[in-house]
């Protein structure tokens, strides 16, 4: 495992956009918030690019991002904001550039794939936790904005569960790329069908995640649809389906895309 070295206040934060675009607006709320905080931020050319939904092409995204890597002067790199498009580019991620200067990366949402890859081949402890436009919705959450600073300025901290996961959808597309063994799987997944989730859990199951894994941690689940014929299954219904009696099971755990978003270290 490679650790980062710790945020300090008065450190500079790294920012790009590795999914889909954030408004000018948005960006100069989310960097005037964090910089109260005693931060300075970088924010990369890219960050407000345009490319129909996406933040610019998957290059201009890449070598955003080995920019952030390779600059001494940058000690974390937080992402402007999730959305789609992430996985588009990850797998073109020059590991052994990450692995040689290692830092704080941290987001959430879509950049669930970045973070959870990076690891995986890395071996460096990627953050679950904000993008900057969520200091934007959620500025009086001191709480959770307490606590994520708190973990970026001692990341060495020792955890007693080994964590991967973040957003469902994403992660049923991760599960040939990370070693689930004996880990904690934490889960959280906002405006998609309950149709969708059923499908994305029951892959775990046949993938035997389900059976490799540890512990199961559920966050928040938001905004689930129920469009067309009523599909009547709930939640719960869903898990108690899929996920064997014997796995341990934590539900509505203070993470996911609505009120609550604490800071998770995965690896």
């Amino acid at each position: 495992m490679i650790i980062p070295s710790p945020l300090s206040t008065g450190d500079t934060i790294g920012v790009m956009s590795p999914s889909s675009y954030i408004t000018a607006q948005d960006l100069e709320k989310a960097k005037h918030i964090v910089e109260s905080y005693g931060y300075k931020i970088y924010t990369h050319p890219q960050t407000l690019h345009k490319h129909h939904q996406s933040a610019g092409t998957s290059e201009d995204k890449l070598n955003a991002f080995h920019d952030l890597v390779r600059n001494p002067d940058i000690k974390a790199i937080i992402f402007s904001s999730g959305g789609n498009r992430a996985l588009h580019w990850v797998d073109k991620i020059d590991f052994d550039l990450v692995k040689a200067n290692p830092k704080i990366i941290m987001g959430f949402s879509d950049i669930t794939s970045i973070l959870n890859i990076v690891n995986a081949k890395t071996g460096l402890r990627t953050f679950h936790g904000p993008n900057l436009r969520w200091f934007t919705t959620h500025e009086n959450n001191k709480e959770d904005i307490q606590q994520c600073f708190d973990i970026l300025s001692n990341p060495s901290t020792n955890n007693t569960q080994h964590l991967v996961g973040g957003n469902a959808s994403i992660m049923q597309y991760l599960v040939h790329d990370l070693d689930f063994a004996g880990k904690t799987l934490f889960l959280e997944d906002w405006n998609i069908e309950t149709s969708h989730l059923d499908l994305i859990f029951r892959h775990f199951r046949r993938t035997g995640i389900f059976d490799q894994i540890d512990k199961l941690i559920l966050g928040q689940f938001d905004n689930l649809l129920d469009t067309g014929r009523p599909y009547g299954f709930t939640i719960d219904d869903i898990l108690v389906e899929h996920v064997p009696p014997n796995l341990s099971v934590t539900k509505n755990a203070p993470f996911g895309h609505g009120d609550r978003l604490i800071t998770m270290p995965i690896g």
